[in-house]
């Protein structure tokens, strides 16, 4: 009985759908490792992908991660501590960084992007486009946003001109509430994608610390998307 109750909520067939489903995150810092867990007890089947090691910095706000886990591989810690939270679901855990020689490490029913940088997720777009549904996220401060990109639909090209860092949390800080909010707000919208229950399609945007949530619409503007209209 251990999605009683989601399958109360959703349905015994959803659940079940959802335990076939295959997801990829990219990046396990907060985000990820909050999505991770989300999704883990949620009965998903996961791929995780981050090539850095656990700091005593990460606690702060990395759900997954404790003292006796600082130096290792986040992906391999990751995968660990999953496994003893749900050792039904099937986990794949690399221990790299995404680049354009193994993209095919995103082949599954839906990507996450819970990374900090825009060429990773430039990179996660351009091979996911029209293809493979996939989340953005991003944190930093006291906002953070989620953008579904699903196919058909304006991609990240539409919503960011320019292959440019935003400000990060190694510079910039985070409040270690917000990546658990948009954690769930993330992991709602996959699981909605993947039962087809009409997942967001504006941009949401949440400061957490004023309590303020908005939705904003993103046109097709890059010249690819542009073509499709």
């Amino acid at each position: 009985m251990r999605y009683l109750r989601h399958e109360q909520l959703l349905g015994k067939p959803a659940q079940k759908k959802l335990q076939k489903k295959t997801i990829t995150i990219v990046g396990l810092g907060a985000l990820g490792t909050n999505t991770a867990s989300l999704l883990a007890r949620a009965g998903l089947n996961l791929k995780l992908i981050d090539f850095d090691n656990v700091e005593l910095s990460n606690l702060q706000r990395q759900s997954l991660y404790d003292e006796q886990g600082i130096g290792k591989p986040k992906a391999a810690v990751s995968a660990s501590k999953l496994k003893k939270i749900n050792s039904e679901i099937k986990i794949k855990a690399f221990n790299e960084i995404l680049s354009s020689k193994n993209l095919k490490l995103l082949n599954s029913d839906l990507v996450i992007d819970c990374t900090d940088n825009m060429t990773t997720r430039f990179l996660i777009n351009d091979y996911c486009y029209n293809n493979i549904p996939w989340v953005h996220s991003a944190a930093i401060q006291h906002t953070g946003v989620v953008f579904n990109i699903l196919p058909k639909r304006p991609c990240l090209r539409c919503l960011y001109r320019k292959n440019t860092d935003i400000d990060m949390c190694s510079s910039l800080g985070v409040i270690n509430t917000l990546p658990s909010a948009i954690a769930s707000i993330a992991a709602t919208q996959a699981i909605k994608i993947l039962l087809n229950k009409s997942p967001e399609e504006k941009l949401i945007r949440l400061n957490i610390w004023n309590n303020e949530i908005e939705k904003i619409i993103v046109r097709k503007q890059c010249p690819k998307c542009q073509r499709s209209l």
